[in-house]
């Protein structure tokens, strides 16, 4: 994935690398919600999709250890020059299960 310069070098800058990122698409709306500080957090259903990014798999393929997500880039819309922003991962919820543990 190409980056403005602006965004390679606050990537840059937090030492982040491709690893880290979970990269989310999201509607313009919901991320000028975020920028205005509105919205605080974004809900997605717990899909086969969504949890093969957040969790490796054992030898079973059953999701068994997180991965090392650290920030989501959300991208609003398919296209590559679409709005993106960059925001640090705080945790999330599958379930009643809190990742990482408090």
């Amino acid at each position: 994935m190409a980056y403005s310069p602006e965004l390679q070098a606050t990537i840059d800058t937090l030492g982040i690398s491709k690893e880290n990122i979970l990269y989310l698409t999201l509607e313009n709306t919901y991320m000028q919600q975020m920028r205005d500080g509105v919205k605080d957090t974004e809900y997605r259903e717990g899909s086969e999709f969504l949890l093969s990014r957040l969790f490796k798999r054992n030898k079973e393929k059953n999701f068994q250890t997180l991965k090392s997500k650290t920030h989501i880039l959300f991208q609003g819309g398919y296209n590559p020059n679409s709005p993106r922003l960059l925001i640090e991962m705080l945790g999330f919820s599958v379930g009643q299960q809190r990742f990482p543990s408090a």
